[in-house]
């Protein structure tokens, strides 16, 4: 199939799932994505009378050397009708580009890049929350008999409204303890976000270096990618802890928008977006890291109350098991969902 072919086949799908937006999809495919520096994608079509029945596509370092290589190869972009033929003969090339390519090991779903999607969803199929990985529920049976294994489970925690005058002592006592060691926790003022990025880019950096397919982004690329947060963003939401001028800690909720923003960009999505941000019943705790023990504590405090005061439930976004983390409040859990990052040996 001819490049341009391919690449009109695999943006064009209209299978059961098409979460990483078009433009996306095309930008990463032609290299000149933010991530393209770090990352090429090799697509694939599989189809049937004409049809475009599979796709996936293999995410591999766009500079490869020996030390890329001794890690796994990522597959993403998967998507399948619900015939398990279809999905082994997408596995069944990705086996092979990547041992051609010199991997011993596939990791997958992950859409082009730790930064922009990756996991699957393994129970509760309905609509899903804002950053929520979506899939179809038959995806994990499709993997699962081609031989995939699962190599990291990850669930989110949703909690229900705060009843009036609930607390969770332990966190009035750390913010409490922050505050009086000359510690600031405060909310994100939208004036000065080109002056603290910087240092929220730098603190991920290292906070995060340690997780699964973690991989460095210089500020500018991490700002092209974040950016955007600007907009949908409710800064009493986010905060910020600071030990003088120093980023102590950063705790980023947002409202959740559900699938809106992963939408084509029409003028009633655009509405509802705005609608959603003016009025909103539910958070999506999404990304939190501090340098200092204890600061987690401190800004889920801050969480608590707005949650309480507000009427707002929480969802506690994709938290890796068997992180040392602590439940927000455990007395108030609804539900849990669960996901995985399956691994293939090559």
């Amino acid at each position: 199939m001819a490049d341009e072919r391919l690449e009109q086949a695999f943006v064009d799908w209209h299978g059961p799932l098409r979460a990483t937006s078009r433009a996306t999809q095309v930008a990463l495919l032609r290299g000149v994505h933010p991530l393209s520096g770090d990352v090429r994608l090799v697509p694939f079509v599989v189809e049937r009378g004409g049809r475009v029945v599979g796709r996936c596509a293999l995410c591999l370092p766009a500079v490869a050397d020996e030390g890329t290589k001794r890690g796994p190869a990522r597959l993403g972009f998967f998507e399948c009708v619900d015939e398990q033929p279809v999905a082994d003969e997408l596995f069944d090339w990705a086996r092979r580009t990547a041992l051609a390519a010199g991997y011993a090991e596939l990791v997958g779903p992950v859409d082009a890049s730790f930064w922009l999607r990756y996991r699957m969803k393994l129970d509760h199929f309905d609509a899903p929350y804002t950053g929520e990985p979506y899939n179809p529920s038959y995806y994990p049976r499709l993997w699962e008999r081609a031989g995939w294994q699962v190599g990291q489970r990850y669930s989110s925690t949703v909690y229900r409204v705060p009843p009036p005058g609930f607390v969770v002592g332990r966190y009035d006592e750390r913010l409490a303890a922050a505050l009086a060691g000359g510690r600031r926790v405060a909310a994100l003022d939208l004036t000065l976000w080109d002056e603290d990025l910087p240092k929220v880019h730098a603190l991920i950096m290292r906070r995060y270096a340690g997780m699964p397919l973690f991989h460095p982004l210089s500020l500018e690329t991490f700002a092209a990618l974040f950016g955007g947060l600007r907009r949908i963003a409710d800064p009493q939401l986010i905060t910020l802890a600071w030990n003088g001028d120093e980023l102590a800690g950063f705790s980023i909720v947002l409202p959740d928008y559900g699938d809106l923003l992963d939408r084509r960009l029409t003028p009633v999505t655009t509405a509802r977006i705005l609608a959603r941000k003016r009025r909103y019943q539910t958070v999506v705790a999404a990304y939190m890291a501090s340098d200092e023990p204890g600061l987690g504590s401190s800004m889920a405090a801050r969480l608590l109350t707005q949650a309480r005061d507000r009427g707002l439930r929480v969802i506690g976004s994709l938290i890796a098991e068997g992180t040392p983390t602590e439940a927000f409040a455990p007395e108030l859990v609804e539900s849990r969902r669960h996901y995985a990052l399956w691994r293939l040996a090559l």
